[in-house]
């Protein structure tokens, strides 16, 4: 896949752990009960020193905190890993990634001084004072704001992401003139594929919204605008027009392995080594066709320990079979049990 002295970019996931209960987060199931195979996992800055020495550390041109399960503000040692990485490397780019409801105002400021000119928070807010929520259920608008305000007032440089859906897509332009008056750097519209429904090949499935009982208490819609849909709905379309199934769909595309590209490493809260976020999540998303591909092909993968960055050497891990061999060979048109998550996300 790649040496690793050329990786550049590393994924860091520092918590398993989250304020919020976002409905389509693989971290509950539809925003309700807890996903029963997280253990709240959370990595200390001893163990990020071990996972990213500093020789390596210097190598990379940035690290970005964010989580498929966890909120990196969420974790107890965010401040002193960030800060052991800037030690390490003072031109390194950092990044936090967080729906800014956790943590005060001081923190947020302190955050600030330890990011310096060479990096950014990006925060995830997908609407108004009123539509926030709705999706980002248990965040706090006023906490965020004043988070915000305090990250900015410190110097800052923030970013907004703004994923749209039907209950908040007339508020977009609001939003980033908002944005604007409050000092954000940027405003990204982003388009999420959360509402694919595999059987239909429909991209705009209603989703069910459940509270932690089970029970469902709401329905939230994709979008009616197509400007603000992913380019999967519209690639999709194409697909059932032509009567092909989803696996024909993916069977089509072909796998550009993107952390290949960007010579990227993700790193998950429980000091596991794979190439991207996506592979990471097969280990521990709620039971699914690419879940249970991924387990059958990979069935010793967690248990072997052999992507554990705390019991194995980070190098050793990468120049290993599994990410030398085992995945690139399941990516080829044709192969049989070829990885269909990598066909989904990187397949062209």
């Amino acid at each position: 896949m790649y040496n690793f002295q050329d990786i550049r970019q590393v994924h860091l996931e520092v918590t398993e752990r989250c304020n919020a209960a976002c409905p389509q987060c693989p971290r509950r199931i539809e925003g309700g009960m807890l996903n029963s195979r997280l253990t709240m996992a959370e990595l200390s800055v001893a163990d990020v020193e071990r996972l990213l020495p500093g020789h390596f550390v210097r190598q990379l041109s940035k690290v970005y905190l964010c989580g498929n399960y966890g909120d990196p503000a969420a974790a107890a040692d965010t401040l002193a890993i960030l800060q052991y990485l800037r030690r390490e490397s003072p031109e390194l780019q950092l990044g936090v990634h967080s729906n800014g409801s956790v943590r005060n105002a001081a923190w947020w400021s302190e955050l600030a001084g330890v990011i310096g000119s060479r990096g950014y928070a990006r925060f995830a807010i997908d609407g108004l004072a009123e539509s926030n929520a709705i999706y980002r259920r248990n965040t706090s608008w006023e906490k965020i704001m004043e988070n915000v305000a305090a990250f900015i007032a410190a110097g800052g440089h923030a970013e907004w992401d703004y994923i749209v859906f039907a209950h908040n897509e007339h508020e977009v332009e609001e939003a980033r003139q908002l944005s604007e008056r409050l000092g954000f750097k940027a405003f990204q519209v982003k388009r999420t594929a959360r509402f694919l429904n595999r059987q239909t090949l429909n991209a705009a499935s209603p989703a069910a919204v459940r509270d932690r009982g089970g029970r469902q208490i709401a329905t939230i819609e994709a979008p009616r605008n197509t400007k603000y849909r992913a380019p999967l709905a519209t690639n999709l379309l194409a697909a059932a027009e032509k009567k092909l199934s989803y696996e024909d769909y993916l069977t089509s595309k072909t796998i550009r392995c993107k952390a290949q590209q960007n010579r990227s490493l993700y790193v998950s809260a429980r000091g596991y080594l794979l190439p991207c976020c996506w592979l990471g999540a097969m280990l521990h998303n709620p039971d699914g066709d690419e879940t249970r591909q991924f387990a059958a092909l990979f069935p010793d993968l967690e248990k072997s320990g052999s992507i554990d960055g705390l019991k194995n050497k980070p190098n050793e891990i990468v120049v290993g079979d599994f990410f030398q061999r085992q995945i690139s060979e399941k990516w080829p048109a044709g192969t049989a049990n070829r990885l269909k998550v990598c066909a989904r996300v990187c397949g062209e």
